[in-house]
């Protein structure tokens, strides 16, 4: 899935907007507050590739991928 096209123009602005309404909302989409992380490796439990959700916070890859994972679902606590 990609970002339409007038948000390619500016990845950087759109991923600086979503940081700030991800602070804002208190938003939980990333491996740390999934269900599915695996507390002492970081690493997702179900074998999904979850680098861009462990690095940066951002919306939009540089190649104007979108950043999400498909089996996110919300865990009981924060994992560091």
């Amino acid at each position: 899935m990609r970002a339409r096209d007038a948000d390619l123009a500016d990845i950087e602005a759109v991923n600086a907007r979503f940081r700030e309404e991800a602070r804002r909302f208190g938003l939980r989409y990333r491996c740390s507050s999934c269900a599915h992380v695996d507390a002492r490796l970081g690493d997702c439990s179900l074998g999904y590739p979850n680098d861009t959700l462990r690095g940066a916070v951002r919306a939009l890859e540089p190649d104007g991928q979108l950043t999400f994972c498909k089996y996110f679902e919300l865990g009981e606590s924060e994992v560091e």
